[in-house]
């Protein structure tokens, strides 16, 4: 049954074993990778949840920049080296991403949000 769900469910599946362990240490790969949208959220704000309700540590690898914008604390590697790392406000700008990428990165806060602008090399943009 499970190798009948798809990437995205399965990965649902996975989280929520882990969280499921009650362990108070979650190491976690691209939690949010293959999840729509509103499976994404859910997953972000579940690991929120669960490291203030109870007190677990969780330490994520990914690049999602939303899942490291809801975090406590970053740390951006390029080539295997730590190039960055602190809080997400000091952490998530465009000089920082554009670096880590290799694009043009802009970050704007919006309303108390913070939105990632990626400007590719024919004027267009992508969101």
């Amino acid at each position: 049954m499970f190798d009948e769900l798809s990437t995205g469910q399965k990965r649902l599946v996975l989280i929520a074993r882990a969280l499921a362990s009650k362990a108070p240490l979650l190491l976690i790969d691209e939690p949010t990778s293959n999840l729509d949208l509103g499976n994404k959220y859910r997953v972000i704000h579940t690991l929120r949840r669960i490291v203030n309700e109870r007190r677990v540590t969780v330490i994520a690898a990914g690049h999602d920049i939303d899942l490291a914008l809801a975090s406590d604390w970053v740390v951006a590697l390029k080539d295997g080296e730590v190039m960055a790392m602190g809080a997400p406000d000091d952490i998530i700008n465009g000089k920082v991403l554009s670096e880590l990428y290799g694009v043009d990165v802009e970050v704007f806060d919006v309303d108390g949000h913070r939105l990632v602008y990626v400007r590719d090399d024919f004027g267009k943009s992508h969101h």
